[in-house]
């Protein structure tokens, strides 16, 4: 019974880090879709010292 919980909550993990990782991916894809523009346009609005 033990090792059968222990399998299952093993699946679970597994299937939340895919899950997960997946999401992170496309999270990266689309934002590298939108905003495709140069480092050095992108940096000062994301430490907040836009001109």
């Amino acid at each position: 019974m033990a090792g059968d919980v222990m399998s299952k909550g093993w699946l679970a993990l597994l299937v939340l880090v895919e899950v997960g990782f997946g999401v992170f991916l496309r999270l990266i894809i689309s934002f590298a879709k939108e905003e495709f523009t140069p480092v050095t346009d992108v940096m000062p609005k994301v430490i907040g010292m836009n001109p």
